[in-house]
């Protein structure tokens, strides 16, 4: 598991990303892993964790209507290329550029393991698959 584009490990440290910056805490709970953080500037999009994809998992939508469903690495979404059409932003903010892969907005669940953010005032968060990876940003607008 990497976090915020390093090995995983508990403690504080800071990322710079042009003129913004990250600073986080990554601590240990009773579950696993919780990484808190703030934001100075504007970073754009910022890797948070990457971990390796597995072979199902559950994928849910940003909006209380979308579909939430198993998937798999290799699935896509045709259903949504019309839709997108007339309702760009309907299933994702970033639709234009995820339809063609395998996304899940907030979180990302799979028997024994879960990923999911817990806030989004300020930015995007959505997990795509990325080759071997299954991979969740924050898209900072």
């Amino acid at each position: 598991m990497e976090i915020l584009g390093g090995p995983s490990r508990l403690g504080r440290f800071a990322r710079r990303f042009g003129t913004a910056r990250l600073e986080a805490v990554v601590e240990k709970t009773t579950r696993g892993l919780a990484v808190r953080g703030t934001t100075a500037g504007r970073p754009g999009r910022v890797e948070v964790v990457r971990v390796p994809v597995p072979s199902r998992f559950l994928a849910n939508n940003w909006q209380s209507w979308g579909p939430m469903r198993p998937a798999s690495p290799a699935d896509n979404f045709p259903e949504l290329e019309p839709l997108s059409r007339t309702s760009p932003f309907g299933f994702s903010p970033l639709l234009g550029e995820l339809k063609s892969r395998v996304w899940s907005d907030y979180f990302v669940a799979w028997e024994g393991g879960l990923l999911g953010f817990l806030a989004s005032k300020i930015a995007h968060p959505f997990f795509v698959v990325e080759g071997p990876d299954l991979v969740g940003y924050l898209e900072y607008f």
